[in-house]
């Protein structure tokens, strides 16, 4: 057994060597250890221990941006005659895209809004609750989400998922949010979006590269939040992870089926 965070700088034939048969990832994902690895052995990880802390996150800024809370916070006595319109949640389209422990967190808080919530995953078979639309494939989803969550993994085949031609399904002036990896994303196909106004905003938990540098364009857009990788920070979010590793060395011990195991796709 080995428990990682970043990949060890060791080869496949070191690890055979040392017998590890199990690997056991602390965090959510395992796109930074080199598939070579991890071929052949069994590799578990901390995906969904902070889906609560995640989809708690994704309602608070979806309710922001339809709110707009930012604009409206008042600095100065407000003026009574300039009032906004604000937008609300009831009747709108929420796309998920990745309909894990976070996706499926995000889909059972959103049901008390009235919203119309679709998802796409990567294994149909294995269901959706009662009041989520199965999206048919990924322009089904986007063609009625005014909010597009993302909550998919990173693999070479969700890699740039998000480019021109998803963005251009999306409603006018929909919002994306990602919560999930920088690399899901084609920046450049969002920046165009943005730039012509059909995509209305992104708000961005993750990015790539991370943390954004000095004078990158996303912390200059209006329309751009970066929230710098938080929405996994709760009370005692590290111990639940090590609560996940402990568990999983019970389950392996005792020849269970291990849970957070690794799959590719959405």
């Amino acid at each position: 057994m080995l428990l990682g965070g970043p990949a060890p700088d060791v080869d496949h034939a070191w690890l055979s060597r040392a017998g590890i048969r199990w690997i056991h990832v602390a965090g959510a994902g395992v796109e930074r250890w080199p598939p070579a690895l991890l071929r052949g052995r069994l590799v578990s990880c901390g995906r969904g221990v902070a889906a609560t802390a995640v989809a708690e996150f994704v309602i608070a800024l979806i309710l922001a941006h339809e709110k707009r809370l930012v604009d409206v916070l008042a600095t100065t006595p407000p003026d009574r005659s300039a009032v906004q319109t604000l937008g609300e949640l009831a009747g709108r389209g929420i796309g998920i895209l990745g309909f894990g422990g976070v996706g499926a967190a995000v889909a059972t808080r959103l049901a008390a809004f009235d919203c119309h919530v679709s998802a796409l995953r990567r294994d149909r078979a294995r269901g959706f609750p009662p009041d989520v639309r199965p999206a048919r494939n990924l322009l089904d989803l986007a063609a009625g989400s005014h909010h597009l969550v993302l909550a998919a993994p990173l693999t070479p085949q969700t890699r740039g998922i998000v480019d021109d031609r998803l963005l251009r399904a999306l409603p006018s002036g929909a919002h994306l949010v990602n919560v999930a990896r920088g690399g899901l994303v084609d920046e450049a196909a969002v920046r165009r979006a943005l730039h012509d106004g059909h995509l209305s905003a992104a708000t961005l938990d993750v990015t790539i590269p991370e943390p954004l540098p000095h004078g990158h364009w996303m912390h200059a857009h209006p329309r751009v939040r970066v929230t710098g990788h938080v929405a996994w920070s709760a009370p005692d979010a590290r111990g639940k992870l090590i609560d996940r590793f402990l568990l999983n060395l019970n389950r392996y011990q005792a020849g269970r089926p291990l849970l957070g195991l690794v799959r590719h796709g959405y």
